[in-house]
This record gives C-alpha cells, sequence and structure tokens, in this order.
C-alpha cells in the first residue's frame, strides 16, 4: 500500500517535470532601476524591458518582460546616453527579513533543544521553553541582518555608452529574469 501511495503522490506533484517545454519562462520579477546618464542626471524606474539598445523604464511598477495591466508611461534610455545602472529587485528587505528570520528561528531551536533541560538551578528552563526563546532571539536578530542585506543588494552595471558593457547588462538581466531556480 506504501508504494503505490507515493507513486501516486509523485505523479501528482511531480506533473509539472513531465511537461515537456519548448522555450524557457519567464519569472514574475519587479525591477527597480536607477539610472545616471552621461550628463549626471538622475532617471529612477521599474525595468519593463531591454531592447538591443534601449532600457525602458516604466513610471509604476511593472513586471519585467510582460505587458503592464494598465496603461503606463514608458521612457526609453538609448545605451549611448547611459553612463551607470543600479538595478535591485522589488521587496529586497522583506525577503532578505522573512529569510533571515527562518534561518534564525531554525538556528537558535536547534541549540535550544541541543542545550537540554536545566537540572538544580534556581531557575530552569526545558529544551522546549530554551528552543522557543533561542529560536525567537535568533531569529529576530538574524532576520535584521537579512533585512540589511536584501535593502542594499543590487547590481550595478558602468555603461559609459559604450555597447559591449550595454550588452552585459541586458544579458545578466535575461539570465537572471529566465533562470530556472
Amino acid at each position: 500500500m506504501k508504494i503505490p501511495g507515493i507513486i501516486f503522490l509523485l505523479l501528482v506533484n511531480g506533473n509539472h517535470l513531465l511537461i515537456a517545454q519548448d522555450s524557457a519562462l519567464l519569472k514574475q520579477r519587479t525591477y527597480r532601476v536607477t539610472v545616471y546618464n552621461t550628463d549626471k542626471i538622475k532617471t529612477r524606474g521599474w525595468l519593463n524591458n531591454i531592447t538591443d539598445s534601449v532600457l525602458l523604464l516604466s513610471d509604476i511598477p511593472v513586471r519585467f518582460g510582460r505587458t503592464a495591466a494598465e496603461p503606463v508611461s514608458l521612457t526609453a534610455l538609448n545605451y549611448r546616453l547611459l553612463a551607470e545602472v543600479k538595478i535591485k529587485r522589488k521587496n529586497g528587505a522583506a525577503r532578505g527579513l522573512g529569510i533571515g528570520f527562518v534561518c534564525g528561528f531554525a538556528l537558535g531551536g536547534i541549540i535550544g533543544l541541543a542545550s537540554g533541560d536545566d537540572k538544580g538551578t534556581i531557575v530552569q528552563f526545558s529544551a522546549g521553553e530554551k528552543a522557543l526563546v533561542g529560536g525567537l532571539l535568533a531569529g529576530v536578530f538574524v532576520g535584521g541582518i537579512g533585512t540589511i542585506i536584501g535593502a542594499v543588494s543590487g547590481r550595478r552595471f558602468h555603461i559609459a555608452a559604450k555597447k559591449e558593457n550595454f550588452d552585459q547588462l541586458r544579458i545578466s538581466v535575461f539570465e537572471r529574469a529566465y533562470r530556472n531556480n
């Protein structure tokens, strides 16, 4: 009975692995972009798309490579006008907080359980109580670190009005947008 049940669960949950795809799926990502042109003028927006020579920025958050449901104002920036481009994913700080808290909570809980029960002291804690307190304290601490890292993380590209530098930016964004993991 166990073997047919396991096979059934694998088929039900793994059906997406059985479907052949002729093209890679575009990830649902939203990127915040800050652009400095060759005259040191800063432009901010949301990355809508990249062509072979133009960076398209939207004034409202849009998913990369998708057409927006509502009309948006697009700004087209030719690579010859670009000095530097900074790209960050939307909600990086919140994502860092979540990942950091979960990792810290797990680590603190494991350490609390491994330390065991207190015996023969005035204040005694069980291993479960230590795991909970340790998990919460470590989760808050590591979550704070994750928030900082997520807030400052991003990529900076020095274009300097050169086509080969712009192509590196374009390839990097497409690799992230079509990555399998």
